[in-house]
């Protein structure tokens, strides 16, 4: 299947925007992106399975004029009826020298595919990422309108002593009227003239002072209800907070990474989201596979904890180097109240997260709640 075998349709571009992380003790700008979408196969049929998925930014629209991605990152995403949700990451360094005010444009590419075709425009919302130094003050080297310098490096006003002119003031209010002249003197009546025609009529007066209003009258028959418009996103949630230190090992069920958010579902409705953690091994521990995905209980704590995807979920590699992990995916949960967030299964050796000296121990995750 060549590049043109699937293709990409973004359903969720709100929430593409809101997500971020805060790092440090300050709110910083965020430096992770949630893409979301939907995938169909080259005869329009919905993709169900797990594949990797290369997202990669660019100077250029087209790959004659530019084939080298300014950053690029490859991710396993696991396609629910074609829907995913993923996040991109970035560095500080690599958001300010990424998205430093150009036109920027992001290529997808999915297994060995092409990449697909043409590549996005990329909106205002990343180029956030790099506006912190317009919040509260600015730091230009000097100050010019057209090739005239107005301030210059040194903080002086070197533009016209005048200054910038105003606009002009409101005119002034009319002075009084002149005295009238004096009257001349009356000179001898003649007969009087037979009666010219009517002239024509003058203007019409001021309307006069406006009546008492009357009485209200009777209330008019109700028209027929309007034709019911369709439903958006019903509900959206967070997660966040401090992922478990170990996971052990030798286990079959699923455990959730950190603290999941709750929802209540009624009537038939789906639930879609993403979330990211960083996990890793002991230091003398061999690497290993093991399945990482969105998972949702009884709020009360009964019952197993639930794959997203059911037997579709993804295999994640894991080293004793710790590396964040990002999952997606998309479910229709039965009705009642339900724990949902990031989990893992692990049959192999202990998984550690949190770490006292490594920064990041936190996973954090956005769901939305839409009618199915």
């Amino acid at each position: 299947m060549n590049g043109m075998g699937r293709r990409v349709l973004a359903i969720c571009v709100l929430l593409a925007a809101s997500v971020g992380v805060v790092r440090g003790a300050s709110a910083a700008v965020p430096t992770q992106i949630t893409h979301q979408g939907r995938l169909f196969t080259a005869n329009g049929e919905p993709v169900n399975d797990a594949l990797l998925v290369t997202f990669a930014v660019y100077a250029a629209e087209a790959p004659e004029d530019d084939d080298s991605p300014l950053w690029s990152e490859t991710i396993s995403i696991s396609f629910d009826d074609g829907y995913f949700s993923t996040v991109l990451d970035f560095t500080e360094e690599q958001a300010t020298k990424v998205f430093d005010g150009s036109v920027r444009y992001l290529g997808i590419t999915v297994a060995n595919d092409r990449e697909m075709e043409p590549r996005t425009s990329i909106g205002s919302v990343p180029y956030a990422m790099v506006a912190n130094n317009a919040v509260g003050e600015i730091t230009p080297k000097l100050v010019k309108i057209g090739d005239k310098v107005i301030i210059d490096e040194n903080g002086n006003w070197v533009g016209s002593p005048s200054g910038i002119a105003g606009p002009p003031g409101p005119p002034g209010s009319q002075g009084p009227a002149g005295l009238p002249g004096e009257v001349g003197p009356q000179g001898t009546q003649g007969p009087p003239g037979p009666p010219g025609p009517d002239g024509p009529m003058g203007p019409a007066g001021l309307p006069g002072e406006r009546g008492p209003e009357g009485p209200q009258g009777p209330r008019g028959p109700e028209g027929p209800q309007g034709p019911v418009g369709p439903s958006g996103v019903l509900a959206t949630f967070a997660i966040a907070g401090n992922v478990a230190p170990s996971f052990d090992g030798g286990s079959a069920a699923y455990v959730f990474v950190g603290p999941p958010g709750s929802v209540t579902i009624t009537g038939r409705q789906r639930v879609t989201g993403s979330a990211s953690a960083i996990l890793g091994l002991g230091s003398s521990s061999a690497p290993f596979v093991a399945p990482v995905g969105l998972c949702y209980q009884r709020s009360d704590g009964t019952g197993e904890i639930v794959n997203f995807l059911g037997t579709s979920f993804a295999f994640h590699y894991f080293t004793p180097t710790p590396t964040t992990y990002s999952v997606s995916g998309t479910t229709v949960p039965p009705e009642g109240s339900w724990n949902i967030g990031m989990c893992l299964r692990n049959e192999g050796t202990t998984i550690l997260g949190s770490r006292s000296t490594t920064a990041g121990s936190m996973v954090n995750g956005w769901f939305i709640v839409t009618n199915d």
